[in-house]
């Protein structure tokens, strides 16, 4: 009785992780691409975030975005610099997390783009959050303040104009990296 009894336990705990490897598998394959960009006249943040029919603002993609999705943010410091693009002068707060196998990332559509105001910035409260390719420029507010756990920030140039306003960076979760940025201010 006592091997019929194992071998039932042993089934029922391999049935139990290919459950669970199928549905994380359907997550990850239920990922979106949300887009953003301002200057579209088609932009609307009532709308579906479609490359036909973006986001206005970041923070509306933030809003939707859940794990394994990417909200590609289109502008170009280049294009700002040259009088073509306006940068997005907000404070974008993400409460939603991912996980470790399916992110929420926030990258560009092309280069970078770029977040400048006086409190323009990223406040990640949620998990697994990876920010790639944003330039950030405050006068007022930390630009980037991590609370999340297992966050990424990567390609990002974060400058605090104001330096008594607090630091450039405030980083008070745990297992947040930080790759191939410049933080100044």
């Amino acid at each position: 009785m006592g091997r019929y009894l194992r071998a039932a336990v042993a089934a029922l705990m391999l049935s139990a992780a290919g459950v669970a490897a199928l549905s994380q598998q359907a997550a990850a394959a239920s990922s979106t691409r949300f887009y953003v960009d301002r200057n579209s006249p088609a932009c609307s943040d009532s709308g579906p975030g479609s490359r036909a029919v973006p986001y206005c603002t970041i923070q509306e993609a933030a809003n939707v975005a859940t794990a394994g999705d990417t909200v590609v943010i289109a502008g170009s410091n280049d294009d700002y610099f040259n009088g073509g693009y306006s940068p997005y002068d907000e404070n974008v707060v993400i409460t939603h997390s991912g996980t470790s196998s399916a992110p929420i990332t926030f990258e560009p559509a092309v280069q970078t783009y770029t977040l400048y105001g006086p409190a323009a910035g990223f406040t990640i409260k949620g998990d697994y959050v990876d920010v790639v390719g944003a330039t950030i420029g405050s006068q007022q507010h930390t630009p980037i303040v991590v609370s999340g756990s297992h966050d990424t920030i990567k390609g990002v140039e974060a400058e605090l104009n104001v330096a008594s306003v607090g630091p450039t960076i405030d980083v008070e979760g745990t297992g947040t990296t930080i790759e191939r940025s410049r933080i100044t201010g």
